[in-house]
């Protein structure tokens, strides 16, 4: 926990809380994501089942935009930051406090620096979860109904798709 008070401001009280929540809001959206391309896949076995298709489509679309709930984490890190800035400067003395210190970008650090780090790990845990959709993708679907390989579009990964 004494670490975790070096990331914080001075003093802050709801640590565990912010933590916490932000775990929830990414565990709950990688399910999201998952659910999301689970359904994309099942629409398109249903389609090879009914004779519509005699191949899958590629693993590329089944994931565009399965990421791009992870905008919403981003702007959920980005709402935390704010929050803990105005902590800095209304809710507390530590904006005196942080600007006497030998250190001045120590006030910056400690408000940017817990939300930065679950924004990466969020990331981090999204392209984990990219990943093991396209191995499952591999792994699961008969290779008679697999398309020609192909590299993973990461970028298409998180950019939202509102064909469908």
């Amino acid at each position: 926990m004494k670490t975790l008070e070096k990331l914080f401001p001075p003093g802050y009280p709801k640590i565990k809380r912010d933590i916490i929540s932000n775990i929830i809001v990414v565990v709950v959206e990688l399910l999201w994501a998952t659910i999301w391309y689970n359904d994309r896949y099942a629409a398109g076995m249903q389609e090879i089942r009914y004779n519509y298709t005699e191949k899958l489509m590629s693993f590329n679309y089944y994931s565009r935009g399965v990421c791009s709930v992870y905008i919403m984490v981003l702007g959920f890190c980005i709402l935390w930051a704010m929050s803990l800035r105005s902590y800095f400067s209304r809710r507390s003395r530590s904006d005196y406090l942080m600007k006497r210190l030998p250190n001045g970008g120590e006030m910056t650090r400690r408000w940017i620096t817990a939300p930065l780090i679950m924004a990466v790990i969020g990331l981090v845990l999204f392209v984990i979860v990219l990943l093991l959709l396209h191995l499952s993708f591999m792994k699961v679907t008969p290779a008679k109904y697999l398309p020609e390989p192909e590299a993973i579009d990461l970028i298409n990964a998180f950019i939202p798709d509102f064909t469908y």
